[in-house]
């Protein structure tokens, strides 16, 4: 199946979030559920600020899943010549 995760880059001092799946398992919703549970438990058990997410702008299922659990559209990124877009959401009970 695979799932999802958070994970902290030190040398950006940033958290992104993951999901991966067997295409078996693609739209049935599974990255999206699993997706909403790491962004809660993110800012309600680990008390982080920001979350971000990384995809290439041709994944745009993996961009859909992002916008269905609140991030908002932060910035294209390249990768090894690549494009991608950068998303992030905040947490709300932090100011």
């Amino acid at each position: 199946m695979a799932g999802a995760g958070l994970k902290y880059d030190e040398d950006l001092n940033e958290t992104d979030i993951g999901f991966r799946f067997f295409e078996h398992f693609w739209n049935k919703g599974f990255a999206t559920e699993s997706a909403k549970a790491c962004i809660g438990y993110g800012f309600e058990k680990l008390n982080l600020k920001t979350i971000i997410g990384r995809a290439m702008k041709e994944n745009i299922a993996s961009i859909k899943v992002l916008e269905k659990i609140g991030l908002q559209y932060e910035k294209d990124f390249n990768f090894d010549g690549l494009e991608g877009v950068i998303y992030k959401i905040e947490n709300k009970n932090i100011r």
